[in-house]
């Protein structure tokens, strides 16, 4: 496999790998936390002013610079980027002198500035915000090895390290106290903030320290079967295949976040088992819907799954997946007993998908306003309930009970915006669909089912007709077509229904359906159609 893969693995944790050794799981250090301030209002300005497209492409062009920038510095400084969440990175340093090398890049990282011109000359910069924690950590190792492993840095440490996130603001450095007093008299501090009974310095310069030489990722191609294990399945096949990464597109998908508490990382024996069985469910709760957990998060006010539908693999029934995978999500980690009830936010949009992050540590992800909308409605959301906005409803979700709830305001948008309440499934029958316009693009597909269907109709045979192709590429418009020319000048009775596609790929359904009709002693027709 490509050498280029090992950029999705922490540098400590390539290193290890590459010559056999593992690490341990209890570790003393210092955790850092880098967030790229202004994100989120900047992405919804960006989209007001150029489109959710071009807004979309514009913001990803200036993350990866300052993301390029933030992680030389990090690796400039011998610490390891353990984690991608959108708009930030957790990284870990370890060492005597690890939080002295973190604060150090910190200061240095705050020179890592993107300035953005709006269309309307407006001039929005995209700074970072770092806060550093420093004590012993779990690095836990969790995930179902058919899917993908992951590299998970939990425990109080990692809390301070979130809560201090909370209270800084772009371009400040705050540490907590630990590192405070290991650094003693080489540091500046401006002043003191709390937060949950914990104190944390915001600081403003530090003594010169001699910069620690680079620590750089071995050129060593690590054992494919190895390398699998921490690669999205996705993202293996694409290297695999000899296709490099996934370029960036832009395209329809749904987000959805999950926060789950009830795990103590610092005084449970069986905190990594219980992690490690919880994560596994999560990921084949949502493999059932040909979908991917792309973060897993420790926060101070619990922790986040991140899992997108659409991307990389569409379907038309993308938020319909969404919303049977929240249902799934939420009552199946309940059966596990020692989680308190989850909460969850869904939304759906435009997004950036395809890998992003520096030259040397990359992630694939998926991006976008909507993304950090499914963020805020999953804090909003009370414990065991399921928060949608109403941009699910253009995808014309049917089968599930959804309550409309008053107007909230979130964090980053203007304007309160309108949620829903998904509190279960319901029985739904099919819909016919009826246009008013007419068909423009697709005379050689009609042309061609109208004739195919003739000896169907000339021998009053039975006849399946299936047409298959890439989501929103026009299907049930060109079956609606057909049917409507032919039943004007041919007598047949015409079934039809429509099923929910996650269960079966479709491509299986078509093989059913060909082996079904030869078994049939009736003469049966099927007109096999993929649009293009």
């Amino acid at each position: 496999m490509a050498t280029l893969e090992t950029r999705y693995l922490p540098a400590d944790r390539l290193r290890a790998l590459m010559v056999g050794a593992t690490l341990p799981m209890t570790v003393s250090g210092s955790a850092l936390f880098a967030g790229i301030s202004g994100f989120t209002s900047i992405t919804e300005k960006l989209r007001q002013s150029l489109g959710a497209r071009r807004g979309a492409e514009t913001l990803v062009s200036h993350l990866n610079r300052v993301y390029d920038a933030l992680i030389a510095q990090v690796e400039g400084y011998s610490g390891s980027i353990i984690s991608f969440a959108g708009d930030a990175i957790t990284c870990w340093f370890t060492g005597d002198d690890a939080a002295n090398r973190a604060v150090l890049c910190a200061i240095d990282a705050m020179n890592t500035i993107e300035h953005i011109t709006l269309p309307d000359g407006e001039t929005a910069a995209i700074g970072i915000k770092v806060s550093i924690a420093t004590g012993m950590v779990q690095r836990f190792v969790v995930g179902d090895p058919d899917i993908q492993v992951i590299d998970v840095l939990a425990g109080a440490t990692v809390v301070r390290m979130a809560a201090g996130e909370s209270e800084a603001e772009g371009g400040e450095v705050l540490i907590d106290q630990p590192t405070e007093i290991l650094l003693g008299g080489t540091i500046h501090v401006r002043e003191w903030r709390v937060r949950d009974e914990e104190r944390f310095a915001v600081i403003e310069r530090v003594a010169a320290s001699p910069i620690p030489p680079i620590i750089s990722k071995s050129d060593t191609e690590l054992d494919e079967a190895v390398l699998r294990l921490w690669l999205l399945p996705a993202v293996a096949r694409q290297f695999q295949a000899g296709l490099g990464e996934y370029l960036t597109e832009l395209r329809p998908a749904v987000a959805l976040f999950m926060r789950f508490s009830g795990i103590d990382y610092d005084h449970d024996p069986e905190a990594n088992t219980k992690l490690d069985r919880f994560t596994r469910l999560a990921q084949q709760i949502l493999a059932r819907y040909e979908s991917n957990l792309l973060q897993l998060t420790m926060g101070d006010k619990g922790s986040y799954i991140y899992a997108a539908f659409g991307a990389p693999l569409a379907h038309e029934d993308d938020a319909a997946r969404a919303l049977n995978a929240a249902l799934d999500l939420r009552v199946e980690t309940a059966d596990l007993g020692y989680l308190d009830p989850v909460q969850i936010g869904i939304s759906r949009g435009t997004m950036r998908s395809g890998a992003y992050g520096g030259q040397t540590r990359r992630i694939y992800g998926v991006l976008g306003d909507e993304v950090n909308l499914a963020a805020r409605l999953m804090t909003r959301a009370d414990p065991g309930t399921i928060l949608v906005s109403e941009a699910l409803l253009d995808a014309k979700v049917n089968g599930f009970a959804l309550e409309a709830l008053p107007p909230i305001k979130v964090k980053g948008k203007s304007n309160p915006i309108t949620v829903l309440r998904l509190t279960g499934r319901q029985e739904q029958s099919f819909v016919r669909r009826f246009y008013t316009t007419p068909l423009i693009g697709r005379n050689a597909e009609l042309t061609a089912l109208q004739t195919a269907l003739q000896p169907i109709f000339a021998g009053r045979h039975v006849g399946v007709l299936y047409l298959y192709g890439e989501p929103g590429m026009g299907k049930s418009r060109l079956a609606y077509e057909a049917q409507t020319q032919l039943q004007a000048h041919a007598s047949a009775t015409w079934l039809t229904g429509g099923r929910q596609s996650f269960f079966n790929p479709c491509i299986d359904d078509a093989c059913r359906i060909k082996r079904d009709a030869q078994r049939e002693d009736r003469k049966r027709q099927l007109i096999d159609v993929k649009l293009s």
